[in-house]
């Protein structure tokens, strides 16, 4: 008679441990694939043993073909060196090297484009036996910073050109906010206005030294709240703070310079205007009446 020995061991604590571990895995997989950095991390036989999606298909795999193999069969000998040193760096001395610049130019990895970081990973007993890598692309905050770049200096480089037709232009020009506070004059606004800073050389147009001036006190007629009034151009008499007074003719501009609403006056000194359309017309009336006298004494 043949008899056998059969032996029944339990596993279900083993077999609920392995499906607990399983979905602890397919969790951290979904969360790393999530994460726009690239996440690989290697055994001290530089085999890949976990990698999220955007790491392996940047090195041309799906994240699962990509596990087992080794830093070598993904990249070219020079980088693999390169990667491989610095993991082993890692490995030997279990620190971890901080985010920085990758140190060196590779088909794939350029410098200046990406930063890495590596972080010692230790086994159940304590000893680092992993390196986790981390690669994030600066490349599209590299280029949006040049766009900023040159978009300020074109900012800077309009500004300047503005100010130069601001300092050199013929007419005054001055702006004031919605109080009616003065906030820039240019050197010809200061002259005619007698403004504090006029004539000097090279002075700033802003309102650094304007103290309280008020656009009523140089134009007690302007009405520049009333809408019909940054319509064309129309003559005021105007208000000198050394008491001078002159006509001029004005054109009224609103501008939204993002902290609040500014008015822009474009003032022009018209006393030589009228002083010669005066002597015309005297002129003319002389004329006219030489003419009549002429007249009269053909006519005798």
């Amino acid at each position: 008679r043949v008899m056998g020995v059969v032996t029944i061991r339990d596993v279900t604590e083993q077999v609920m441990a392995e499906r607990h571990l399983s979905a602890r895995e397919r969790l951290l997989q979904t969360v790393i694939d999530a994460v726009p950095v690239w996440i690989g991390a290697t055994d001290r036989d530089h085999r890949y043993t976990l990698v999220n999606r955007q790491f392996a298909r940047a090195f041309g795999f799906e994240p699962e073909a990509m596990v087992g193999k080794r830093v070598a069969d993904t990249v070219s000998a020079p980088s693999a060196r390169l990667i491989e040193t610095l993991n082993d760096r890692v490995l030997e001395s279990g620190k971890a090297i901080p985010l920085q610049e990758f140190p060196n130019d590779t088909p794939l990895i350029r410098r200046g484009e990406f930063l890495f970081a590596k972080l010692p990973l230790e086994d159940e007993h304590g000893a680092v036996s992993r390196v986790l890598t981390l690669y994030i692309d600066i490349r599209e905050n590299k280029r949006l910073t040049d766009a900023l770049r040159a978009a300020e200096s074109n900012l800077r480089g309009s500004e300047r050109r503005l100010r130069a037709i601001l300092e050199t232009a013929g007419d005054a020009i001055v702006t004031f906010d919605g109080s009616g506070d003065l906030a820039s004059a240019n050197p010809a606004a200061r002259a005619l206005f007698a403004l504090p800073g006029a004539g000097a050389a090279g002075h700033d147009s802003r309102q650094d030294d304007l103290g309280h001036c008020s656009i009523a006190a140089l134009i007690p007629e302007l009405d520049w709240e009333r809408d019909d009034a940054h319509d064309g151009e129309r003559v005021h008499d105007c208000v000198a703070q050394d008491g001078r007074h002159f006509p001029a003719e004005l054109a009224l501009s609103r501008l939204d310079d993002g902290d609040g609403r500014l008015h822009v006056a474009v003032v022009r000194d018209i006393t030589e205007r009228r002083r010669h359309e005066a002597e015309l017309e005297e002129a003319l009336l002389r004329a006219e009446e030489a003419n009549q006298s002429k007249s009269r004494f053909l006519a005798n």
